[in-house]
């Protein structure tokens, strides 16, 4: 039998409406979409399908997700993203990937993750002499292949957690049960 995790998440209004209608609710594409517009989705979609891709290696997908709900260790954090409800949750280890959230925040910037910060400085550094400032000029340009997927391979130390790491996590669902402490 799995561990649980104690994880916080910040929800409105909406989906804890949805979540007394059912037991178990599922984030849909069309949600985030709605959430941050077409100009910053496009982005937003290429880091989110990267973490779905990687998520269901770890934790199995149900047909009905197509997105994580997120998470966090310290409720401070889960506030601090804005939805008005904070939920302490109760979740199996097993239903639960966690990750760094500093890491976390690169890829959403479709930034290389370094093993450091001076490796990511560095990284952020040699781009200037392709003409790019950031990782997002990489992935909005149809050249630089080979950074691109530097880039993305990079974003996978966002699973390596360490002793000064904000820690964050995905599930692919909110159950009513778990937020019965």
């Amino acid at each position: 039998m799995p561990l649980n995790k104690i994880l916080y998440t910040a929800q409105s209004d909406i989906v804890l409406e949805k979540l007394k209608e059912k037991d178990c609710i599922y984030v849909k594409k069309e949600y985030i979409g709605k959430k941050y517009g077409d100009d910053l989705s496009k982005n937003v979609f290429i880091a989110y399908d990267w973490f779905v891709k990687s998520f269901k290696e770890k934790v199995n997908q149900p047909e009905e997700a197509e997105y994580p709900f997120w998470l966090f260790e310290d409720p401070r954090y889960a506030k601090s993203y804005g939805a008005a409800n904070l939920m302490k949750l109760t979740i199996p280890e097993d239903e639960v990937v966690l990750f760094d959230n500093h890491k976390w925040e690169r890829v959403l910037n479709l930034n290389y993750v370094g093993k450091s910060e001076s490796e990511e400085k560095a990284f952020d550094q040699n781009l200037k002499k392709y003409g790019l400032q950031t990782g997002l000029d990489v992935f909005n340009s149809p050249l630089h292949l080979s950074l691109k997927n530097k880039i993305k391979k990079s974003f996978e130390r966002i699973f390596e957690i360490d002793e000064n790491s904000i820690i964050r996590g995905a599930s692919w669902c909110l159950k009513t049960e778990w937020g019965k402490n």
